[in-house]
Order: C-alpha cells, then structure tokens, then sequence
C-alpha cells in the first residue's frame, strides 16, 4: 500500500485482512504461506469452536442455520 488518498478502503474487516495478506506475501514472497496458512488455519478453528459452543446441536440443519447468519444475504447467495 502506497498510502495515497485514493487507495481504495477496505470494507470491511475480512477484506482488510486480505490486503495484509497480499502487503505480506508481496514483501515476503512464497516462504510467508505456511505462516499464513498456519495463522488462518487457527483463526478457523477459534471461530468454528465459537460457534459449536453457541449451537443447540450438532445436526447439519442447526450448522447450516448459524453458517448463513455470518453472510450478508445481498452480496452472497445462501
């Protein structure tokens, strides 16, 4: 990132995070993967282990339930 004025803004904090990906991977080149691989992989697993706890159940339909609530419903097709 230059940090020019009319660079575009992320929207949100998912799109931020992929823009210090790609500033990291750019800088870093290929050997940055594993720890991005790694540090994501832990993210998921935090977040997913979040939302076991606040499941009713474990049945498809209860995951499947809390899956869609996380996605705004005009910019993804659930």
């Amino acid at each position: 990132m230059s940090g020019k004025r009319n660079d575009l803004l992320p929207g949100n904090a998912t799109e931020a995070q992929g823009l210090l990906i790609k500033a990291f991977h750019e800088k870093c080149g290929d050997e940055i993967l594993p720890v991005i691989d790694d540090i994501l992989g832990r993210q998921g697993r935090a977040l997913g282990l979040k939302v076991k706890n606040k499941l009713p159940d474990c049945r498809l339909s209860a995951v499947a339930a809390a899956f869609t609530k996380n996605f705004d419903p005009s910019t993804v097709r659930v």
